[in-house]
């Protein structure tokens, strides 16, 4: 055989073997090795975007975690690329979030916050106050053309200090103080008699609640603006404060009481065990679940019905109870100034009321006239609505 015709022999067997890799004409180019594929070095500024997978042994216990949704611009939702986005990072200032946001705290303490002010309550029983004191919120003098803003004063109230305070509520500038012997001690803004101390004057000290609280144990007070209840471990109601849309009409006419009174509650039979006061109305719930509203405002019965003289109850189909959850019922209520929450025997979270910023959590800015379900991963524990954003406690899912 030739050198000629060997060459060509060997070529075409080559061109055969090497097929799929052969790429040319007549002539033989180039021979394609398939590649190797290697994993490149985890980017730990990628580490964040890459799946979590988490196996949990028999003795796990689910987290308690943190939602918070609403009106972002004050930074009250708790992350600062809301309101300062990263642009390196691709981020967007979010005026408002309409979906429950996970926020990641460390330690739980007990805090309230009123329109301009904070007060918390510590693990050893110590009560701070910061922000704006102008009517005495704080429990201190009030100081004329004080700067809040530039000078903020954290200041311990030494008047609870020999007290074992055991809650804290603000209401819009007022502050409320609950012992663990069921006195509530108050201060602050007192022109419409929500301190509760038989006068229509500012308070800057700290003192108790006159009237016909006292001598009974009080075991949670609600205020979000300027009218106040007071629940016994009897499960009998009081009121004070504003009574303009007549949330107080079972024991006066007048728009304003600045002494705690005992309310009458015309078709409530069983005994209540919580209750909330908004800006306009009022929530309270029995021990079987039915939870009813008075006042002024969306109280949860459809668009048409926005008065109520007396406490009328919510059908308890709206809170989950039916053919597959017959069990459900309304363990704990809550208000903001104009919206509601409600939490049901298997942890889901009812909102209804004014959506600004979408604070109801249902995902989009209107107005929602009767309860709906919020959307969460999670057992829901405890809520807490502001003017136009809302907070809850959440339990995770196993």
């Amino acid at each position: 055989m030739s050198v000629p015709t060997l060459l060509k022999s060997v070529q075409s067997t080559l061109c055969r073997a090497l097929k799929p890799y052969y790429v040319g004409g007549g002539t033989f180019q180039q021979i394609r090795r398939k590649k190797r594929t290697f994993r490149k070095p985890l980017d730990p500024k990628h580490a964040e975007e890459l799946p979590e997978f988490e196996y949990i042994g028999e003795q796990s216990r689910p987290d308690t975690l943190l939602y918070m949704w609403g009106v972002a611009d004050h930074g009250g939702l708790g992350r600062a690329s809301f309101i300062r986005p990263d642009r390196t990072k691709r981020q967007q200032r979010l005026p408002f979030i309409q979906h429950p946001h996970r926020v990641e705290f460390g330690e739980y303490h007990r805090v309230s916050c009123g329109r301009a002010h904070t007060v918390m309550l510590t693990d050893t029983g110590q009560v701070w106050t910061v922000g704006n004191n102008s009517y005495g919120q704080c429990a201190r003098p009030i100081i004329s053309e004080e700067d809040y803003s530039r000078q903020p004063v954290y200041y311990r109230i030494s008047a609870l200090h020999d007290i074992n305070i055991s809650n804290i509520e603000c209401g819009q500038d007022t502050s409320f103080f609950l012992s663990d012997c069921g006195v509530v001690y108050s201060c602050g803004w007192g022109a419409d008699g929500q301190t509760g101390r038989g006068h229509y004057n500012n308070e800057p000290s700290v003192g108790p609640i006159i009237g016909d609280v006292e001598g009974e144990k009080i075991i949670k007070v609600s205020c979000k603006a300027d009218c106040v209840l007071a629940l016994s471990d009897r499960g009998e109601v009081f009121g004070w404060g504003n009574s303009e849309y007549h949330q107080l009409s079972s024991v006066t006419d007048e728009m304003q009481i600045h002494t705690a009174r005992r309310l009458h509650l015309p078709g409530v039979k069983k005994k209540v065990v919580d209750i909330a006061s908004g800006g306009t109305l009022c929530l309270l719930l029995d021990e079987d679940g039915q939870v009813y509203s008075w006042g002024y405002g969306p109280l949860g019965r459809g668009p048409r019905v926005t008065y109520a003289k007396d406490p009328t109850v919510i059908p308890s189909t709206l809170f989950g109870q039916n053919d597959i959850t017959p069990d459900a019922k309304v363990v704990s209520v809550w208000s903001g100034v104009n919206h509601f929450a409600a939490i049901n025997s298997h942890g889901c979270l009812f909102t209804w009321g004014k959506n600004p910023g979408g604070c109801l959590g249902q995902g989009h800015t209107s107005d929602q006239c009767f309860p709906l379900r919020v959307a969460i991963a999670g057992q829901v524990l405890k809520v807490s609505c502001g003017v136009d954003h809302t907070a809850v406690m959440v339990r995770e899912i196993l």
